[in-house]
């Protein structure tokens, strides 16, 4: 007899998106996602990420760090002088999972100045599935995209198996399931999921719950997940002020990024201590010149300034403030 448990989750379709650079770090890559597509498990792909610095300055990196002890990510050198590249070695240990995996690499750069790049690498570990658990990533995605991956749930067993309803709770993702076969003791499935363009910037995820009228397995979990990256970036993204003195002025300068042409309309939360300067004409790299007036003795400094665009209605980018 064979087991209704028995399944199959395997990633068929998935819509490519690219995404805007997020800052000067990023540039350095010409790709930051890889997948290792399906392997055997026990498997140990590997993948070269190459590290290219088109600048003037030195790049350093600070650390690497990775989401799942079953990868490593190792970079030939941590300094790439001006004009140079290297590469970071990925690799990914399938012995200790089973199907569809995603792991995010985070690379930590302090010089010339400091700024994080996210990479991906996923893959789909074959074998005798050992758990009803598997993950989809949409992997990097740039701010407003609309992306859709799609799951097959293939089935051996009785054919009166059936999907009876589906769990989930992020509103940013909508969930369909679709039986499209069924014949000789086979079912199949197809999981639609869909991350709408209302997500916000940072990381995403949810658990999606797939409820079987088999009661040797009666949920199915997917867990969904995405990497989202802001469409208007501000670098660096905090000014430090030092020590000061009441009445003193500095000024600091900030780039602004985005993919279509803006201008700059005001600086809201200033409280009147700071003004700022940039260019008249529309352009998708700002430079702004920001002035601060230190306030009165126990006068308080704003935690963060918000600089308001003219991109869809004012689209906003907050700025921290450190003392």
């Amino acid at each position: 007899m064979i087991r209704s448990s028995v399944l199959a989750l395997l990633m068929a379709v998935v819509v490519p998106v690219t995404g805007q650079a997020a800052s000067w770090a990023n540039e350095m890559f010409s790709a930051r996602s890889f997948d290792f597509g399906s392997v055997e498990r026990g498997e140990k792909p590997s993948h070269e990420f190459v590290i290219s610095n088109t600048g003037t300055r030195e790049v350093r990196i600070k650390s690497i760090r990775v989401s799942c002890s079953c990868t490593t990510a190792v970079a030939a050198s941590g300094r790439i002088p001006a004009g140079e590249s290297t590469v970071l070695t990925a690799t990914m240990d399938t012995a200790g999972f089973q199907g569809s995996k995603a792991v995010t690499i985070y690379v930590l750069f302090d010089r010339p100045w400091r700024s994080e790049v996210t990479l991906r690498v996923s893959c789909v570990s074959l074998g005798k599935l050992g758990t009803e658990a598997t993950e989809i990533d949409f992997g990097i995605l740039s701010q407003g995209s609309d992306s859709r991956k799609r799951l097959n749930l293939d089935y051996s067993g009785p054919v009166d198996w059936q999907v009876k309803d589906l769990d989930f709770g992020n509103p940013h993702f909508t969930t369909e399931v679709h039986e499209v076969a069924r014949e000789q003791g086979k079912v199949r499935y197809e999981l639609d999921i869909k991350l709408l363009p209302t997500a916000p910037a940072g990381t995403l995820e949810d658990t999606i719950r797939v409820h079987t009228n088999d009661p040797s397995t009666p949920i199915i979990v997917v867990k969904a997940k995405a990497q989202i990256e802001a469409d208007v970036v501000v670098s660096p993204a905090s000014i430090r002020l030092g020590t000061m003195t009441p009445g003193q002025t500095i000024e600091r300068k900030v780039m602004i990024k985005a993919p279509n042409p803006f201008k700059v309309v005001r600086v809201d939360n200033a409280d009147g201590l700071l003004e700022y300067r940039s260019d008249d004409q529309a352009k998708t790299v700002q430079l702004v010149t920001l002035t601060l007036t230190m306030p009165a003795k126990g006068e308080e400094i704003p935690r963060h300034v918000d600089i308001v665009t003219d991109l869809n209605g004012e689209r906003v980018v907050s700025l921290d403030i450190q003392k």
